[in-house]
């Protein structure tokens, strides 16, 4: 059995909705992607599963329409967004301290080699 099969035994029939209408909803944003069809419908329904269940988190179990879903759905998408910079951000800051780190050192050695020499 299958992911995709597992996790659609254990759905409500509102959550199963909620479901589909996440899934059309990211696929009608990847199909305008290149990503090739048999990557997107591979990876879609489980995706579509891990969105639903955080938005079913958020939630709190509400029945919700699609326009909702919708909203929540950005929200989510945004804030992932906002992780990813600020971890590019932080990486960046750390590779520049190394850096900076490294430049001194270069120096105190290169004035060590000029002194061992005279």
């Amino acid at each position: 059995m299958t992911m995709t099969q597992n996790y659609r035994m254990c759905l409500t029939e509102a959550r199963k909705r909620n479901v589909y209408i996440v899934a059309r909803l990211l696929n009608d944003s990847a199909s305008k992607s290149k990503l090739p069809a048999t990557k997107l419908s591979a990876k879609l329904p489980l995706v579509a599963y891990k969105m639903e269940h955080r938005i079913n988190e958020v939630a709190r179990g509400r029945v919700l329409d699609e326009k909702t879903i919708k909203v929540l759905l950005l929200h989510l998408i945004q804030q992932a967004h906002r992780r990813r910079r600020q971890q590019h951000q932080l990486q960046q800051q750390f590779t520049q301290q190394q850096q900076q780190q490294q430049v001194p050192q270069t120096r105190s050695t290169s004035a060590a080699v000029v002194a061992a020499a005279v």
